[in-house]
């Protein structure tokens, strides 16, 4: 698959395809977390954030923030996580708000609080993403 994948993103370059090459990019990460390949992963959505960046769609900059972020929770950091799942949510909120990505940051935010054992924040985050 890793191959396959690698393939289609040299194709979506040699064609100038960012939107293609950088979803593509997402799923790799994705992949590689689900393989416990944490640095590839990041490695791959900071590529994404930089195209998404320049193609100005901050719906999903800010839901490869939100990647980024359960990376580094996944990996234990909590805090670090808690920043890039803070930026995600701010662009959520003031580019589409009410959508699916900004209830996922909510959720992430929920955990991160549940973590500190803030049973409050944790339950104010889970309850906000409800309605979305």
């Amino acid at each position: 698959a890793l191959e396959d994948a690698n393939a289609a993103l040299k194709k979506y370059r040699e064609f100038g395809d960012k939107t293609g090459e950088s979803e593509l990019m997402m799923l790799v990460g994705n992949l590689y977390m689900d393989l416990g390949k944490r640095d590839l992963a990041v490695d791959l959505y900071n590529q994404a954030l930089k195209n998404w960046e320049a193609l100005k769609n901050f719906h999903r900059y800010a839901a490869t923030l939100n990647n980024i972020g359960f990376v580094h929770r996944e990996a234990g950091d909590w805090e670090k996580a808690f920043e890039f799942q803070k930026k995600a949510l701010q662009i959520f909120r003031d580019d589409r708000p009410n959508t699916r990505g900004e209830a996922n940051v909510l959720n992430q935010i929920g955990f991160y609080y549940l973590a500190k054992n803030d049973l409050a924040d944790s339950l104010k985050h889970f309850q906000q993403a409800v309605p979305i």
